[in-house]
């Protein structure tokens, strides 16, 4: 993939939000829900709220998973019934690669280093090469 094929209009969306929202940001996890029922999103309308804290892949999934999505500590199941993990879920929902989902979804960054990766090309293409060399 490329800079130009990740959703940077949803990514910043989420950046946004959690910006705005910080007590509902916690990059160091995929979200905090350790009902063992989880919760489910009952519209596309409504995101998950209520005191639960993600990461930017857990947002993207709160936010833009269809309703009857249910989501638990370490994965969600869509209304389908199949369950996958946050991490492949993002990759999906923001359009990214392996390289960039690892970049952005590592616990390690900060939210200043995931805007700059999402919407800054010079900054992206550097640190694309370094993630990718170390993954690879």
């Amino acid at each position: 993939m490329s800079f130009e094929s990740m959703d940077r209009e949803r990514l910043n969306e989420i950046i946004d939000y959690v910006t705005r929202n910080p007590e509902s940001y916690d990059q160091k996890t995929w979200t905090n829900i350790i009902s063992i029922r989880g919760r489910v999103k009952k519209s596309n309308e409504v995101t998950i709220n209520c005191n639960t804290t993600g990461c930017i892949a857990g947002h993207g999934a709160f936010r833009y998973s269809p309703a009857g999505t249910t989501f638990f500590l370490n994965q969600l199941k869509l209304p389908n019934g199949v369950y996958v993990d946050y991490e492949f879920h993002g990759k999906e929902v923001f359009n990214l690669d392996a390289v960039e989902a690892n970049y952005i979804f590592s616990e390690a960054r900060t939210l200043r280093e995931i805007k700059m990766f999402v919407n800054d090309r010079e900054f992206y293409q550097e640190n694309y090469a370094e993630t990718e060399d170390y993954l690879f």
